[in-house]
């Protein structure tokens, strides 16, 4: 081997192992990690409306749809927000009457009617609207959380 390309490569070698130690340098010394800014943070959170609800997630809904040109199917979980811990327990013992509702509901609707984000906030509507009549004033919020039409 010759002494220019010796030199070439141990010159190149080099400037990578400083390069890279300087990569590492500032990764490790100058960038803030998640840890360090979530204990840096002082200020208390926003207070949010539903951070002190009592949440009851029934069983998910499998059902099929009123579409009549071919069989479909929807697959709900559904979160309700409760004011408080006697309306979870009230909730709880009266949940074969809310899984009625909701399955009644689901079962009047084409699959077209869960289309997007809009039909999504559509039916957390208007299982609130029907499944607060049964809960009278107790039920804060229904939140979808898995949505899925086949």
């Amino acid at each position: 081997m010759s002494k220019g390309l010796t030199i070439t490569l141990v010159a190149a070698t080099l400037v990578l192992t400083v390069a890279v130690a300087g990569i590492g340098a500032y990764v490790f010394l100058f960038q803030p990690t998640a840890a360090a800014e979530g204990t840096a943070h002082t200020e208390e959170p926003a207070e949010d409306a539903h951070a002190e609800a009592f949440y009851l997630q029934p069983a998910g809904f499998l059902t099929n749809l009123a579409d009549k040109d071919r069989l479909r199917y929807i697959d709900v979980s559904i979160a309700l927000a409760l004011k408080d811990e006697a309306a979870l327990e009230s909730a709880k013992k009266i949940e074969p009457q809310l899984r009625d509702v909701v399955l009644d509901h689901l079962r009047q609707k084409l699959a077209a009617d869960f289309a997007g984000a809009e039909g999504k906030a559509k039916l957390a509507e208007t299982l609130q609207a029907g499944l607060g009549q049964i809960l009278k004033g107790s039920l804060t919020k229904v939140y979808v959380t898995d949505l899925v039409v086949q």
